[in-house]
């Protein structure tokens, strides 16, 4: 064990030079060996190599399944109430729709749109992008909801949206950068 990583003595089939690799580093010196076909002990390394990455990019799909599943549940319980209830019911559970009645409700629409966004376009195969965007516009929602917590000084109910933000910009550059549907 080198530094966490298990090691290998390999020859290069390049400049024939025996050398120690630390399994799971680049192996961009040794693509050459794939490519001229040249090297059993590179191919089977970095194939290795390959492998271990398909587990972790399975691992990490199923994670940010797992995260947008739990965000699309957050937002489904939050703006469900938004449309759906009754405005005297939801003057009642939420002060704020005395003042913006019209607002709450088009707040809740974006948030169950949201929903949609999260999840249907990796379901279906159709508009991938559309998860980003739904991600990204979830996080400007909640950004709203904290300034509008913290100018009220509902210091309290932070919490929740502030996860709901971190969960947000977590599936938005997880679906954007790391690993696109």
């Amino acid at each position: 064990m080198m530094n966490g990583f298990s090691t290998k003595i390999l020859r290069c089939c390049l400049d024939n030079k025996s050398f120690l690799l630390p399994i799971g580093l680049s192996l961009m010196k040794h693509y050459t060996c794939i490519v001229n076909n040249a090297c059993w002990q590179c191919k089977s390394v970095i194939y290795a190599t390959l492998v271990g990455q398909r587990e972790r990019i399975k691992r990490m799909n199923s994670v940010l399944w797992i995260i947008q599943t739990v965000l699309a549940l957050l937002f489904l319980l939050a703006g469900g109430p938004k449309v759906f209830l009754p405005l005297n019911t939801l003057q009642r559970i939420m002060p704020l729709a005395k003042t913006i009645p019209t607002t709450m409700r088009l707040i809740g629409i974006s948030e169950l749109l949201g929903v949609i966004g999260l999840l249907a376009p990796g379901l279906t195969g159709i508009q991938p992008w559309l998860t980003v965007a739904a991600a990204l516009g979830l996080a400007i929602v909640v950004i709203g909801a904290l300034v509008v917590h913290t100018r009220d000084r509902e210091f309290s109910r932070l919490g929740l949206p502030a996860m709901m933000l971190l969960l947000a910009l977590v599936v938005a550059f997880g679906r954007g950068l790391l690993l696109p549907l």
